[in-house]
């Protein structure tokens, strides 16, 4: 049987914020201006609508995943498990400010976060867990409702959230996850394909400014 693809799922990392630098984690914080224009300016790069839009349920991802769903009629689910990692009493504080008290323990975490989690924070493990268990969700999704038609899924997240992804699909372990470089408003496209009984996923198109 010829390889074909079922479903299309563009993960789509959240424009610049207000004061942007910080660790926002799970701390809520509001797109900027540009945050808000570099992600109409990379939707509008894509050249077919989504059929389904998934977002972190955190204001800088769910208030363009609504204006977006509203003005095209999409259908949008709110999925907590794409929250931003908590990072414990790191959050809304910056690298620089860290540096002046925790200097070591911020250059250890950029080392090697899986060992060196900020004091207080979400363990990775767990973030990655809850992550991977939702992107298995809409895997399994897809698998289940494919037809003649490919499904196209758009995931508003984190950077954290699509680095944990490209470890797990890289199938590389989270020591790795600091590696990806993931700017404001990256848009990477996952193809998830089907041949036989067998499905596999890959790396697709990916926009940046």
């Amino acid at each position: 049987m010829a390889e074909t693809t079922v479903a299309q799922i563009d993960l789509l990392r959240h424009g610049e914020t207000v004061s942007p630098g910080r660790f926002y984690g799970s701390t809520e914080a509001h797109l900027s201006d540009t945050g808000w224009q570099q992600m109409q300016r990379r939707v509008a790069q894509m050249p077919q609508q989504w059929n389904q839009i998934v977002t972190s349920p955190l204001y800088r991802c769910s208030s363009f995943a609504h204006a977006l769903a509203e003005n095209y009629d999409i259908p949008l689910v709110e999925e907590a498990r794409f929250r931003e990692i908590h990072f414990g009493i790191w959050e809304g504080r910056s690298a620089t400010e860290i540096m002046q008290n925790d200097a070591d323990a911020l250059t250890l975490f950029w080392k090697n976060p899986f060992d060196h989690s900020p004091p207080e924070s979400e363990p990775l493990a767990d973030f990655s867990a809850r992550v991977i268990d939702a992107w298995q969700d809409i895997l399994s999704q897809c698998v289940t409702e494919h037809n003649q038609n490919k499904r196209r899924i758009l995931l508003i997240v984190h950077g954290g959230v699509m680095r944990v992804l490209f470890c797990h699909i890289h199938n590389k372990p989270l020591t790795h996850l600091l590696e990806y470089v993931v700017p404001f408003a990256m848009l990477q496209s996952i193809e998830l394909k089907r041949s036989s009984n067998i499905f596999c996923v890959n790396f697709g198109t990916c926009y940046t400014d």
